[in-house]
C-alpha cells in the first residue's frame, strides 16, 4: 500500500486576504474542484489578528514551529506551543491569535462533512485507527512504517496519506530523535464513506 508523499516545498503558498500570513494546501478531499469536506493546509502566521471563520467546519490546529500563539475565544483562551495536544474547535467561532514571539509554523486540519481527528505522535509509537482515510505529518526526517514494514524514508515537514487505512497499525520512527513532537497522524471518514 503506496502513500501519496507530499513535501511542503512543492506547494506554493497563497497569501491571506487580510496579509496576516500565508498557507499551503497540502491536501483535500474530494480532490476535484468541488466544495471540500476535508482540508489540510500549513499555515505561517506572521502577524497578531483574528482566524478566518469556516461555518459548520470542525477545525483541528497545532503549533508545527516558532514559540507558539494565544488563542483568545469567546469565553477561553488558550496559549499553544509546539508540544500541546492538537485544538479542536468550531470554525464557525474562530479565535483572535496572538503571536507569543515571533511567526510560527501551524498545522491545520478541517472538515465540513464526516469525520476526523489529529493526534500527536513521538518516536515509534505506533497508531492505528478506523478511519476511512489517514495519514502523518512528519516534524522530523524519518521513516513510516505499516506493522513492522517500513514504507518509505520522509523529510521533515511531509505529508503521508494513505487514501486507504492500513489494516496495520502505522509507526513513525525518526532519524534522529529528540525532545520535540515527531509528527502529528490525522484521520478522515467522508459523509459517503461511513
Amino acid at each position: 500500500m503506496k502513500p501519496d508523499i507530499i513535501q511542503m516545498h512543492e506547494i506554493a503558498p497563497q497569501a491571506w486576504r487580510n496579509g496576516g500570513g500565508q498557507t499551503r494546501e497540502l491536501r483535500r478531499w474530494p480532490r476535484t474542484d468541488s466544495p471540500w469536506q476535508m482540508r489540510i493546509s500549513l499555515a505561517d502566521i506572521e502577524h497578531d489578528g483574528p482566524f478566518s471563520a469556516f461555518e459548520n467546519v470542525q477545525r483541528w490546529f497545532v503549533v508545527v514551529a516558532g514559540a507558539g500563539v494565544r488563542l483568545r475565544f469567546t469565553d477561553d483562551e488558550k496559549h499553544l506551543t509546539n508540544t500541546s495536544a492538537p485544538l479542536c474547535f468550531e470554525g464557525g467561532s474562530p479565535p483572535d491569535c496572538q503571536l507569543i514571539d515571533g511567526p510560527t509554523r501551524d498545522l491545520n486540519l478541517m472538515v465540513r462533512e464526516g469525520s476526523g481527528s489529529m493526534h500527536t505522535t513521538w518516536d515509534r509509537l505506533a497508531w492505528r485507527t478506523t478511519s476511512a482515510q489517514c495519514g502523518l505529518f512528519a516534524a522530523e526526517a524519518g521513516f513510516i512504517h505499516i506493522g513492522a514494514k517500513p514504507v518509505a524514508p520522509i523529510a521533515a515537514h511531509t505529508l503521508v496519506w494513505f487514501e486507504q487505512t492500513p489494516p496495520s497499525p502505522l509507526l513513525f520512527e525518526v532519524l534522529h530523535p529528540s525532545t520535540n513532537p515527531a509528527g502529528w497522524w490525522l484521520s478522515f471518514t467522508a459523509k459517503e464513506q461511513r
